[in-house]
């Protein structure tokens, strides 16, 4: 109900003046109804305002990252080194160095965009989790990261693998999401190879005096396959595979020194070419 402007008596909407003083209400309504659509309006504001922070706090504005290091320090007697790798986003980088007093160091980092509000905190459930542990010579790795569906089309996880030259490794790396890079070095001792991902491309570069005594395996379904060998040493007969579904093959060999084991080579595409850059020597091939 209104109210006199002068008195404050309770009046009736069809009164056009104050029973009890006499004032004219008529004033009074005219300015309500000016009142009103000012309110609308500031109601509109702040709608609008909230919605404008709302949008600014939780839609991707910013980069933020994290980062996790895990290594295992140089320990006498421990020269052999597996590595098992399962993950679901995770590009992999695999190297070999002179780490002096390191054996293994495994760096890795996620970066994706988010919101104003957002802590860069989430980005832990995509961190890998790796585990080191040392029986008798062998140290072994293992790396899990099982995150199931993203949502995040801005995610990029990568993961470094820096191993010492002087172990003696076996890889092992399967990846759902990102590409998988191998680089070796002259000296480096592989037991066995196996780069498997689903989407993303995959290579692997055996660099020239690279020992290897056991097959090698470098594989995708969606993503191009490129493997480089470079004068190996080899200790026992060898079967090397470079299979693509989706993407094209890319394959190098280059060995002018005699080898008194054979080097087979298996290089497969089903959507897509092969490319064979370069064959010397004693390989047999096998081409689909």
């Amino acid at each position: 109900m209104p109210y006199c402007p002068r008195c404050g008596k309770e009046v009736s909407d069809e009164d056009k003046f104050c029973p009890d003083c006499g004032a004219s209400l008529r004033v009074s309504r005219r300015v309500r109804e000016r009142r009103f659509p000012s309110f609308g309006i500031l109601l509109i504001v702040l709608i609008v305002s909230a919605v404008i922070v709302v949008t600014l706090g939780f839609s991707p504005v910013r980069t933020v990252d994290r980062s996790w290091t895990h290594s295992a320090s140089y320990s006498t007697g421990v020269d052999t080194f597996v590595l098992d790798f399962r993950a679901d986003v995770c590009h992999v980088k695999v190297s070999f160095e002179d780490l002096a007093d390191k054996l293994v160091v495994l760096d890795s980092w996620a970066t994706a965009r988010a919101g104003l509000f957002v802590s860069p905190d989430f980005l832990e459930r995509f961190r890998p989790d790796s585990t080191l542990a040392i029986e008798g010579n062998v140290l072994t790795a293992t790396v899990r990261q099982e995150i199931g569906a993203v949502g995040l089309q801005s995610l990029n996880v990568t993961c470094r693998i820096r191993i010492d030259r002087s172990m003696d490794a076996t890889l092992d790396i399967l990846t759902r999401t990102g590409g998988i890079r191998l680089d070796t070095m002259a000296g480096v001792i592989l037991s066995s190879v196996s780069l498997e991902a689903t989407t993303g491309g995959v290579s692997a570069r055996l660099a020239e005096d690279v020992v290897v005594s056991g097959d090698v395996s470098v594989m995708t379904t969606t993503g191009g396959v490129e493997l480089s060998w470079d004068n190996v040493i080899v200790t026992e007969d060898v079967l090397v595979r470079a299979v693509t579904t989706t993407g094209g093959v890319v394959v190098s060999v280059w060995q002018d020194r005699e080898q008194l084991w054979n080097v087979t080579v298996e290089a497969e595409a089903t959507t897509g070419g092969v490319v064979l850059l370069r064959l010397m020597f004693r390989v047999m091939l096998g081409l689909r």
